[in-house]
């Protein structure tokens, strides 16, 4: 996993972007990316600042061994789902870090490499030819990565939407939920994620004081909570205007229905697409006050 104080010197960026050295000290002394010095002189930039760089499109990553990323044959969603069942998942984390660095969006991510690996890896635990602490061990790899990329990601602006997002009561899945968080913070949401088995009583409150522009509820599971707080729940949202977006393997055409949904999204890439443009169409939200 990627730590927030390891350095690298202007001249392994370059070769990690394929660029000149003299390019990137430019860069440096144009305050394009930040950089510190040693206590001898010496310019060191921190990794996290080079993954943000590239998001921006700064550059393109060329040598992804130079930041500790993966650069083998492993950069596949097949891959990922082999590195995930060796005895070694922690690779994984790299893996995503490097094709989010390299420009993958969220709902990319979620749904062409996390969700094929992960189902990889339940297809394995259930045939029996690996250990449900394989699995365990799998998903918390997936939750270090995606917490490390979150990290990363610069504060939302003044005045952007709010959304919330959450699992239900009885709904004990963590990814998705985390997945849902990052795809809505890249669509311009100041997103907060409640994670899975939030009481519903709870989160009907929040959604009353706070009036998020957008409500993601995560149905991994298809009887998480009662159909009666389902409904206050779209009740709730209904009153002060929050959008409410449901998805999940665990639903069911009738669980749309008891809660009043406003998109049911089938997976991250739709998701990603209402938010964007959601997004647009909302006022901005006024900036808190001192």
């Amino acid at each position: 996993m990627l730590r927030a104080e390891r350095f690298i010197s202007p001249a392994q960026l370059s070769r990690a972007l394929g660029l000149g050295e003299s390019t990137v000290k430019r860069w440096i002394d144009q305050g394009r990316i930040p950089a510190e010095k040693t206590p001898g002189g010496h310019r060191r930039i921190r990794v996290s600042d080079a993954l943000v760089l590239l998001r921006r499109g700064d550059g393109k990553l060329v040598d992804p061994a130079v930041l500790g990323l993966v650069a083998d044959g492993a950069s596949s969603p097949d891959g990922l789902a082999r590195v995930l069942c060796s005895a070694q998942p922690e690779e994984a984390e790299r893996l995503l870090e490097g094709v989010y660095a390299a420009g993958a969006r969220a709902a990319e991510l979620a749904d062409r490499w996390i969700a094929p690996a992960m189902a990889s890896v339940g297809h394995g635990w259930a045939a029996g030819s690996l250990a449900v602490t394989s699995e365990h061990r799998a998903t918390a790899v997936m939750l270090r990565a995606l917490h490390a990329i979150l990290r990363e990601c610069p504060p939302s602006p003044p005045g952007a939407p709010s959304a919330f997002v959450a699992g239900l009561s009885r709904d004990p899945y963590l990814l998705a939920p985390l997945c849902a968080q990052l795809v809505l913070i890249e669509a311009g949401f100041d997103a907060t994620n409640f994670g899975p088995d939030t009481p519903v009583e709870g989160l009907e409150v929040a959604i009353r004081a706070q009036r998020p522009a957008l409500v993601a509820l995560s149905f991994s599971v298809g009887e998480s909570a009662l159909a009666r707080s389902r409904s206050a729940l779209g009740d709730a949202c209904r009153e002060v205007g929050s959008a409410l977006v449901v998805g999940g393997r665990g639903l069911r055409p009738d669980l749309v229905d008891d809660i009043g949904a406003t998109v049911w999204c089938r997976n991250m890439t739709e998701l990603d697409r209402m938010a964007r443009h959601l997004a647009k169409q909302r006022p901005e939200r006024p900036a808190q006050s001192d």
